[in-house]
């Protein structure tokens, strides 16, 4: 926190044009004042932001505060968290056995869009197809989130066009023993080869247009072997399959029929995407939504049948990172219609959602049953005090002591029978297995 908005966030200020001569208000103090004022209020006016100034020993108007939302001003807040993205802050172990299975850790990738105002448009591309974001400015968060130590990798900024595979996480190697889970935005088979090279493993979902082969090399109809399984009356399978008809990556495929509700609401998402991009589902595709199709390289001793599909629900565990960042954070919301205003708020939020990621990891990673909303909560309670302890690092350590203990006395999640939470799922797979 020190490095970041104090040395740091001056020599930028300098070099990217904010600060051109020595004054009262600088790069520090500017990154300070946003960050600590939109991490305690996420709708924080400029009169909030004077106050939040005031605590950092800052007289300032309002109005001087909105002077500085310029171009040079996102410049600089986007290459300190460019920079804030380089440090790689790492919390204790979890101490959950199944995840413990993966000494490199278990990886989860994925991405959210962030809307932006149309006149970014040429610095942040938006979407295309019929979406009714299409062709307006909005960047996409690529995020990498390990399980195992919270460690955050990203957030990496791309403009929202931009595909899952064309990020940096796809390109870069993960430790030996580690585990990747992540969406089919990430299904590519070269990546999954190069993972099996590196002593590495990987649990998704099948994309439907992949083609499998039986052990034998044949070709293998997946949809007559699940139609079987059904009018059987299994309700789950497995079986060893060679993936890809050029690559012939041995895998094991899982499969797990769903409810019916289940499966109504994935073909209405399903025909929705579609309708986006002008098209219309196939039927093999409508009949697939009837059940949860999974490949995995990790062998069956090391990684059963349920304990595959609790693995695969902590995948939204970066959902719901999202979601703090977003409905807690404010990441996506602005008061204001300026467009470098909009852009400056959205960089200095992301730097606080950083900020409150790494107190978060040392006060309440290790616990599986943590409640990172409730310790996001208790963290803006303390921000203009965070603020005020940044003059040292002795002040700044022994508020974070405070903020810590603060976090560690009530920050859980209940557990519950009917509906198990994910660290319920990860601490006991067959917790509601039939």
């Amino acid at each position: 926190m020190q490095y970041v908005l104090t040395d740091s966030a001056n020599t930028l200020a300098r070099r990217h044009g904010f600060i051109q001569r020595q004054r009262k208000f600088t790069g520090a103090l500017f990154a300070q004042t946003l960050v600590f004022g939109w991490l305690s209020e996420k709708d924080a006016s400029l009169e909030h932001l004077a106050q939040t100034a005031a605590t950092l020993g800052l007289k300032i108007t309002p109005q001087a505060i909105d002077e500085r939302f310029t171009e040079a001003a996102a410049s600089f807040l986007e290459h300190l968290l460019a920079q804030a993205t380089h440090l790689l802050i790492t919390g204790e172990t979890t101490t959950l056995e199944l995840l413990a299975r993966f000494p490199g850790g278990v990886h989860v990738l994925d991405t959210s869009t962030v809307a932006l105002p149309p006149e970014l448009a040429s610095r942040w591309p938006g979407l295309g197809g019929r979406t009714p974001e299409a062709g307006r400015a909005a960047l996409k968060l690529e995020v990498g989130l390990n399980l195992s130590n919270g460690r955050l990798t990203g957030p990496f900024l791309w403009p929202a066009r931009t595909h899952d595979q064309a990020g940096l996480l796809p390109r870069q190697a993960l430790p030996e023993g580690a585990l990747r889970l992540a969406d089919l935005g990430y299904f590519s088979l070269d990546q999954f080869q190069r993972l099996a090279q590196q002593g590495s493993f990987y649990l998704s979902r099948l994309k439907s247009s992949c083609t499998l082969l039986c052990e034998s090399g044949e070709a293998l109809d997946v949809l007559a072997w699940l139609r079987k399984a059904e009018e059987a009356g299994w309700e789950r399978l497995e079986r060893n399959v060679l993936m890809g008809a050029r690559h012939r990556l041995r895998c094991r495929l899982l499969a797990e029929h769903v409810p019916d509700a289940v499966a109504s609401q994935r073909r209405r998402r399903l025909r929705r995407a579609m309708e986006q991009r002008g098209r219309q589902p196939s039927k093999r595709s409508l009949e697939l939504c009837a059940w949860t199709l999974l490949v995995t390289n990790v062998p069956e001793e090391q990684l059963g049948f349920e304990e595959a599909l609790a693995l695969m629900g902590a995948r939204w565990q970066v959902e719901l990172l999202f979601k703090l960042w977003k409905q807690h954070g404010g990441i996506a919301g602005s008061q204001s219609t300026n467009a470098w205003r909009i852009l400056c708020e959205v960089y200095a939020k992301l730097l606080g959602m950083l900020v409150q990621h790494w107190i978060l990891l040392v006060g309440l990673w290790p616990r599986a049953e943590r409640s990172l909303v409730k310790g996001s909560r208790s963290l803006r309670a303390y921000a203009f005090a965070l603020a005020a302890s940044m003059v040292s690092c002795y002040r700044l350590s022994r508020m974070l002591t405070v903020v810590i203990r603060a976090m560690q006395c009530g920050c859980r999640i209940n557990t519950r029978s009917k509906h198990p939470h994910t660290f319920q799922r990860l601490r006991n797979p067959y917790i509601d297995a039939p």
